[in-house]
């Protein structure tokens, strides 16, 4: 599989490599070495606060830059030419920041030689009180990366411009679109200096010390009053006439319904329209992709399926709409995570690292980077098609920023990109960065971080608390489960030991579980008797459902069910409405509170009813129904053996339910888990993944599934293999 591709990849569907060596060219290598330090010098600029100096003249110079290595980067001119402009756009944008020193502008030092400086790991250049200098100096360090690409800039052949690959319709996956354009630069979030100009104070009035002097300071302060305002007082007679505005008759209305017709469009105009619509509709299928709790996960195929011809119908509007997509999420006025999926996506399905650098802008916005925002970047490019994914990645590790970091590993090991040097180094890094390294070196490869799970199980953040406790599972440590469960406290750190003990363990751990949940029963640890399958623990749940805490009846019904698959369901009214984030409630603003609408518009004698609740199917909380179907069929379930949804458990068992059972996302993350542990082997799988992908992946998964699955029953577990 090429390095560039995802996984289970259709050939049909995979991204042309034309003009891109299979492993990168050297060009490609040195060309993203100036383009990180470019980006740093950049998001310096846009980030510096009140700047003692106009930073639109270098901003517009860096962009000129950029547009110049992306025609080298994507064959768009002959590199070495093209490498020549960026040299002497980023010569004039150090000219600008010399001139800032030169004119005495405090707190700039000199700029650097064209030599540049070697840039420390990172990007931490400089030592973080001058941005003016630090800018510079980034702005050196790609001049002399640039430099070195002379040479190798010769032996790349033509030709120039490169040609394209024909437009092919994404089918069930996006597919990367080659379109003629010229490179697409975003422009730097900077604003031009506004002049100041001194003003003539007049002398101070020394402060009264009688009632006399007071009267005088007073009539001082009116005189200078008055004389201002007739120094700003324009006479009449200098006032520019205004004409009166022309009345003109109204134009009359054609024959028919019509009042009046629309000027027509212009070309620009509506293919930016017909670009924002597209976008909206990506946006909105982005979000509402994931399947609701209950509901069958390739129902989403019909969504996706409307993302694919919104990202078609973009690449047949062409140039002009291709650069209309990151204005339409710059001009946003609020950060919306699903807006900023669909414009990584789109940038992310378009060939050109100018396109893929653009979709990395959302990252490095001069308000800071959120949480929301890293996600949403992350989600999208773990499933765009772009081909130079893998290099611009792994000079997105070297960022200062470490969510930027986190994205980065987290995409790199969806994508099964992610070398095991790489995972460990990120192992050791910031939290945010290693709660996706941990759970991908453990899947990838089985095996543990240099220095164990010990400093991540007892960090202080819960985050990565909770990653090492997947990683632990994950490369076939269940004993180790065992004892952070039986040394962790009540709370999330011990829900989740004990999920996941249920997936890795054997009879004997199922024992443990059990007797803690007669202890000190908790939802976590209920629906965690239900995952690990032992027929001992229905009696528990039974009792459970006479407790007087619902949430205690509803996980020992859930439990119980997943054990018997027996199907005693129930429908229960929630709230009309109601929502996992909850609404704030409305502001007190001293005025009365407006009526609904529908009390505004509606008949006084016809007035809505109130919303009826909704109802969703659960498994009976009753304790009756399960007594009675346990004395029916209990005697069906040998007591030592394992069970799941009434059968005896195989990893096939599992198979069939992440492929088959109406799940949550959250739940078939767990399937993923026990199968990994149950199988020995692992085939990457992840349900935010395209429909298409996620079944090529239950496919992959059947070999190992049936080879494990001899035993009907069994609590053992092969060993997992290392890679």
């Amino acid at each position: 599989m090429s390095p560039s591709e995802p996984p289970f990849d259709r050939p049909e569907q995979r991204p042309s490599t034309a003009g891109h060596a299979a492993d990168f060219s050297a060009l490609h290598r040195i060309l993203e070495e100036a383009h990180a330090e470019l980006r740093r010098a950049a998001v310096l600029l846009e980030r510096v606060e009140e700047p003692p100096f106009d930073p639109v003249p270098p901003a517009r110079a860096m962009e000129r830059a950029l547009a110049s290595l992306y025609d080298a980067f994507d064959a768009r001119r002959e590199p070495g030419d093209a490498s020549q402009r960026v040299i002497a756009h980023v010569d004039e944008a150090v000219a600008f920041l010399e001139r800032t020193r030169l004119g005495g502008i405090p707190g700039t030092a000199s700029m650097p030689s064209h030599g540049g400086v070697a840039s420390a790991d990172r990007g931490a250049v400089g030592d973080g009180s001058d941005p003016v200098t630090r800018i510079g100096e980034h702005l050196g360090n790609a001049r002399r990366a640039l430099a070195r690409g002379f040479g190798v800039a010769g032996s790349v052949p033509g030709p120039w411009p490169r040609a394209l690959q024909p437009l092919r319709a994404s089918i069930d996956l996006p597919r990367l679109h080659d379109v003629a354009r010229p490179s697409l630069v975003p422009p730097l979030d900077v604003e031009a200096l506004t002049p100041t100009h001194a003003v003539a104070l007049p002398p101070p009035i020394p402060p009264p010390r009688s009632f006399d002097e007071l009267r005088d300071a007073v009539a001082t302060l009116k005189q200078r009053a008055q004389a201002a305002r007739e120094k700003t007082a324009e006479p009449p007679s200098l006032r520019p006439s205004v004409p009166p505005p022309i009345a003109t008759a109204p134009t009359p209305s054609p024959p028919g319904l019509a009042l009046r017709f629309d000027p027509a469009l212009d070309e620009g105009a509506f293919l930016r329209e017909r670009a924002r619509t597209a976008f909206d509709e990506i946006a909105m299928a982005a979000m509402q992709r994931m399947p609701l709790p209950g509901d069958p996960w390739r129902g989403s195929l019909v969504l996706e399926r409307r993302l694919l011809a919104s990202l078609d119908l973009l690449a047949s509007l062409g140039a002009p709409a291709i650069a209309h997509v990151p204005r339409l999420l710059a001009d946003f006025p609020v950060k919306d995570p699903s807006r900023v999926f669909a414009a990584s996506l789109i940038l992310g399905s378009f060939a050109g690292r100018d396109a893929l650098a653009a979709a990395e802008r959302a990252l490095f916005g001069a308000s800071g980077l959120d949480e929301d925002t890293a996600v949403a970047v992350g989600a999208a490019l773990a499933v765009a098609p772009h081909e130079l994914l893998p290099l611009a990645l792994r000079s997105l590790l070297r960022d200062a920023e470490p969510w930027v970091r986190a994205v980065a590993v987290d995409v790199l090991g969806r994508r099964g990109l992610a070398t095991a040097e790489e995972l460990h180094a990120a192992t050791r890094d910031d939290p945010r960065v290693a709660v996706h390294a941990i759970v991908h070196l453990a899947v990838s490869f089985g095996v543990a971080p240099q220095g164990g799970f010990e400093p991540h199980l007892t960090a202080d953040d819960v985050g990565l608390r909770h990653a090492a406790l997947h990683a632990v599972a994950l490369a076939g440590d269940p004993g180790r489960l065992a004892r952070h469960l039986d040394g962790a406290p009540e709370g999330a750190d011990a829900g989740i030991s004990a999920l996941l003990l249920a997936l890795a363990g054997d009879e004997i751990d199922a024992s443990r579980l059990m007797e803690r949940a007669r202890q000190r029963p908790t939802p976590a640890l209920l629906a965690a008797l239900g995952w690990a399958g032992a027929v001992p623990a229905v009696g528990l749940l039974l009792e459970m459902l006479s407790s007087a805490r619902e949430e205690l009846r509803v996980a020992a019904a859930g439990a119980l069910d997943r054990i018997t698959g027996a199907g005693l369901w129930e429908e229960v009214e929630v709230a009309a409405e109601s929502l996992d984030v909850a609404v704030p409630p409305t502001p007190e603003l001293g005025e009365p509170r407006r009526p609904r609408l529908a009390q505004i518009v509606s008949d006084p004698r016809d007035r809505p009813e109130a919303p009826a609740p909704d109802r969703v199917e659960r498994p009976s909380t009753d304790p009756v129904r399960w007594r009675a179907f346990w004395e029916e069929r209990g005697a069906a379930f040998p007591v030592q053996a394992r069970h799941r949804m009434g059968q005896l458990y195989t990893p096939m068992v599992s198979l069939r339910e992440l492929d088959e059972a109406p799940r949550s996302v959250e739940e078939r993350r767990l399937l993923q888990v026990e199968l990994v542990v149950r199988t020995g082997g692992v085939v990457p799988f992840d349900p935010r993944d395209f429909v298409v992908t996620q079944e090529r992946a239950l496919g992959a998964w059947g070999g190992p599934a049936r080879a494990a699955s001899g035993s009907p029953g069994r609590w053992s577990r092969p060993a997992r293999k290392r890679v």
